[in-house]
């Protein structure tokens, strides 16, 4: 199991999507926290211990989690998610897919989770309860062209 920490500001919008999308990504166990001080779980150095792979949204967030713990910084990557979007959004979803996607492998999580063999021409969430917010755009919304060009990519990776 590997235990994946995502860390922005108040906790209440970024890592916490973070958290909801990626919670089914097979081997992670995954939390979320925020550096402020009235952050809705504020980060500690029990759980940068605990994580094996820290993702921050910000600069300003390697800089908190570095400066408790300073060997965390080998294990922790920025995203580059600045705070300009709600929680759960179709943009954030989709920002945090594409981002996350050119870390870690994730072609296959993201092919099964959005069911993308079975729609060749056109990308759709499933309308299962665990992700009706990603229907917040239409099919030309951020989140959709990021999972677009990971079928893609996934697709050219099997030959087709």
């Amino acid at each position: 199991m590997t235990n994946v920490l995502f860390v922005c500001s108040g906790n209440r919008d970024r890592s916490p999507t973070a958290e909801q999308v990626f919670r089914d990504v097979p081997g992670w166990d995954v939390k979320s926290a925020g550096t402020w001080s009235d952050a809705e779980t504020r980060v500690t150095k029990e759980m940068l211990d605990w994580a094996d792979r820290i993702f921050v949204m910000e600069r300003r967030h390697l800089d908190s989690v570095v400066k408790m713990c300073p060997s965390c910084i080998s294990k922790t990557a920025v995203l580059d998610i600045e705070d300009e979007y709600s929680r759960n959004s179709a943009r954030l979803v989709g920002e945090l897919i594409l981002k996350m996607a050119n870390i870690v492998a994730l072609d296959d999580w993201v092919a099964q989770r959005f069911d993308l063999d079975s729609r060749a021409d056109e990308v759709q969430a499933t309308t299962d309860e665990k992700t009706e917010y990603y229907t917040e755009e239409t099919p030309s919304g951020l989140w959709s062209r990021a999972l677009r060009a990971i079928r893609k990519k996934a697709l050219r990776k099997k030959g087709i």
